[in-house]
C-alpha cells in the first residue's frame, strides 16, 4: 500500500498524524509491524525522528512496547545516514534524543 503513494505526495501522506500526533510509521512501530516500519523509513528517514504529542518517536515506541525486531530495523536505517554522512557527524557523541521523550523519559523508564 505504502509503494502505491505517488512519489511527489509520498512524505506528505506520510507525515500526516493522528489526534495523538501520531504518523504512520508511528504506530507501525507500536505494534511492531516490520515490513511496515522498514517499507516506511527506508522511503523517508526523518519520519523516524517525527514526535506525537507525548514528545515520542517511532523508535521510542518500538522499545516502549517491547517490539525487538522493529526496534533493530529502525535503529539500523537511522545508523545508516551516520555511516553515510562521517564528516558530518565526526568527533560527535552518538544521538540519544530518538530514545527519549521530550519529558526527559528514556525508553527504560
Amino acid at each position: 500500500m505504502v509503494k502505491c503513494i505517488p512519489a511527489e505526495d509520498s512524505l506528505n501522506v506520510l507525515s500526516m498524524k493522528n489526534e495523538k500526533g501520531n504518523t504512520p510509521l508511528h504506530l507501525a512501530a507500536a505494534v511492531g509491524w516490520l515490513t511496515i516500519c522498514e517499507c516506511i523509513a527506508s522511503r523517508h528517514l526523518e519520519l523516524i525522528s517525527t514526535r506525537n504529542s507525548k514528545g515520542e518517536t517511532p523508535l521510542f515506541l518500538t522499545a516502549y512496547h517491547g517490539k525487538l525486531d522493529a526496534f533493530l530495523c529502525l535503529h539500523h536505517l537511522y545508523n545508516q545516514k551516520t555511516v553515510q554522512e562521517p564528516e558530518k557527524n565526526k568527533g560527535q557523541e552518538p544521538d540519544d534524543s530518538l530514545c527519549r521523550r521530550e519529558d526527559g523519559n528514556t525508553i527504560l523508564n
